[in-house]
């Protein structure tokens, strides 16, 4: 399963778009505060009988950027299958990343 890693998962259009792509992704909400929020949406996709994690991201510190990618990258690597990148919250610096990424810009 591909998967789809949501910044801004854990509420208002990110959560709407990580709930989305919750049937056919595997997704990862990523959030910067509220970690209870973000299983929130993980355990709706879920429910609903989709797969789903979470990771904590803070978009404008470019070593938890690298954190949160390196992490997604070698789950998807265990998978076989390239990740796509929903970001509903802005990430300002160059990703990075170092697999076959698809990009899907939300904003």
């Amino acid at each position: 399963m591909k998967t789809a890693f949501v910044t801004g998962g854990s509420r208002g259009i990110g959560k709407s778009i990580a709930l989305d792509l919750g049937n056919k992704f595997h997704v990862v909400v990523g959030y910067s505060v509220s970690n209870e929020k973000a299983e929130e949406v993980s355990e709706k996709i879920i429910s609903n009988g989709g797969s789903s994690s979470t990771v904590q991201i803070n978009i404008s510190e470019t070593s938890s950027v690298d954190e949160a990618f390196s992490s997604i990258e070698k789950d998807a690597e265990n998978s076989h299958a390239s990740p796509l990148l929903a970001p509903a919250a802005q990430i300002k610096y160059r990703l990075p990343f170092s697999g076959n990424w698809s990009i899907d810009c939300i904003n």
